[in-house]
């Protein structure tokens, strides 16, 4: 076989292989592998000039937060196909056979995983749902390449990628594990210590100091007496408002003696000084991303980038967020009044403390002032499930499964809720349908 370059007119030769016994002419499948020298447009050849401007142009074509991912994968293809430990290394992408791509699949069965922070486990190799992820960017690494002419033939369209195990409904929190994780420890004991916090005169270590003892009642307000100065007690003047968050704490704790501390933990002990510092600086914040995560079934990476020119009102004291999904494509997601009420609360508390809540502060913010990071997003939702008692593997993704089953059993529209995902296909919708074990046909059998 021959083929012309379109700027010179050279005669370039192509190699053709078959894979089955036969003749062309019968019909036989035909691998067509084209040697493509570097800077050499082709017909075959079309737009890129060699592998590596392949898949640049592929990466580029992908959306900004997913291209690492795209890269890994096309890097574990690559340095599989070139493996000198083969039997026959390839390192063309024009030479790839259908049984390179068939000997990929069945090699990331046993690949380690690569982790940022440490080696893999001995034993340890890629889940299911990453082999998989992995070979359909494969595959589409190759109908790219095969669209824009480089590639003389796609081989991944006759190659079926590895299956996953039906995990979907596993990572479903029932509605009762949804409120426990929402529900961030003891609402007025928080707001409590947050509006102490703002006492001139009234340090982290105080708060967790004091007893109820301590505290006397003036007119107009309090007093709560700590150490200063050599260790001499001074009553810092409470106002109304913060008095009266103190009264309707005590009202709900069940041990309120002189010496009972106010601010308990679960075991009525005092409260600890950094787990005072988290609820003073982040409590709000990782209380109002997880209520997010679950009114509006975001991807974690679309929650933490938002600011809040992202975050609209509507009539009824409800409001909307406008979510920048996959592939650059962007969806307004209502959210219910109860959520709203939380996000509005987090940024009266950040203008409190001298954040910048302008149109394009963040909405979730480090401790540097910045968008919170993915990661840390992470921990937030495992140390919230933690405290919860769910299990260890729940992550912020199992809101966005559980948000659309409970929708999807409260008789939600369908494309409704596949609008609210971000779903290109309604198929990956339907497939929240078909795993509530609450209901099944035999339920209207006569037995």
């Amino acid at each position: 076989m021959t083929a012309t370059d379109q700027d010179t007119g050279e005669v370039i030769e192509a190699e053709i292989v078959t894979e089955t016994p036969g003749t062309t002419s019968a019909g036989t499948a035909l691998t067509v592998a084209v040697p493509v020298a570097t800077g050499i447009s082709t017909t075959l050849a079309g737009q890129a000039d060699n592998d590596d401007h392949l898949v640049d142009l592929w990466i580029n074509s992908k959306g900004k937060k997913s291209r690492p991912g795209y890269a890994r994968a096309a890097r574990f293809f690559r340095e599989f196909l070139a493996d000198p430990s083969r039997e026959a290394p390839v390192h063309s992408l024009a030479r790839v056979r259908v049984g390179d791509l068939q000997a990929f699949v069945a090699h990331l069965e046993t690949r380690p995983p690569e982790h940022p922070k440490r080696p893999a486990k001995p034993g340890e190799v890629l889940g299911a749902n990453t082999r998989k992820t992995v070979v359909n960017a494969v595959k589409s690494l190759l109908s790219f390449g095969h669209r824009i002419g480089y590639l003389p033939f796609n081989v991944g369209s006759v190659v079926k990628g590895p299956g996953t195990a039906a995990t979907v409904d596993k990572r479903i929190l029932s509605v009762a594990q949804v409120h426990r994780l929402l529900d961030g420890g003891p609402e007025a004991r928080n707001r409590a210590i947050r509006a102490l916090c703002r006492v001139p005169g009234i340090r982290l270590s105080h708060l967790t100091a004091l007893t109820w003892g301590s505290l006397t009642a003036t007119d107009g307000g309090g007093l709560a007496f700590v150490k200063g100065r050599g260790q001499r007690p001074v009553g810092a003047p409470i106002d109304e408002a913060t008095w009266n968050l103190l009264m309707a704490l005590k009202a709900e704790t069940r041990n309120t003696g002189a010496y009972d501390p106010v601010f308990q933990n679960e075991r009525g002990g005092a409260l600890e000084t950094e787990e005072a510092r988290h609820l003073v600086e982040t409590q709000q914040r990782d209380a109002a991303l997880v209520n997010l995560a679950y009114a509006c079934a975001g991807r974690i990476s679309e929650l933490v980038g938002l600011k809040y020119k992202d975050l609209r009102e509507r009539d009824g004291g409800a409001g909307t967020v406008h979510l920048f999904g996959k592939g650059g494509k962007s969806r307004w997601v209502r959210l219910p009044k109860s959520t709203w009420v939380v996000l509005m609360a987090l940024q009266e508390e950040n203008r409190l403390r001298g954040h910048d809540v302008g149109d394009e502060a963040p909405v979730f913010r480090s401790r540097k002032g910045g968008h919170l990071d993915p990661s840390s997003a992470h921990a937030v939702i495992k140390a919230a499930a933690a405290r919860a008692g769910l299990k260890p593997g729940t992550s912020m993704h199992w809101l966005r499964h559980s948000h659309a089953s409970h929708a999807l059993k409260q008789k939600a529209p369908v494309h409704l809720v596949k609008e609210s995902l971000g779903h290109s296909n309604i198929a990956t919708t339907d497939v929240y349908l078909h795993i509530d074990t609450d209901e099944s046909s035999s339920d209207y059998l006569s037995l």
